[in-house]
């Protein structure tokens, strides 16, 4: 119940900057999350082949 009423307060208080907020500005971002979830999860998979024992070059040296 309380983290539904913190996202509440949340999206009360952001609501004003979010409409003032240019469309481009919310492309941008996504694109920039997207390349940072990219990025996280093909350290994830090295780390894991890693852990596997397959070797990798040039990684852990």
């Amino acid at each position: 119940m309380a983290v539904i009423l913190l996202d509440l307060v949340c999206i009360l208080v952001l609501e004003r900057g979010l409409r003032a907020t240019h469309h481009a500005t919310f492309e941008l971002l996504g694109r920039l999350l997207g390349l940072l979830l990219a990025a996280v999860s093909i350290d994830l998979v090295l780390d894991g082949l890693a852990e596997l024992g397959v070797g990798l070059s040039g990684r852990g040296r």
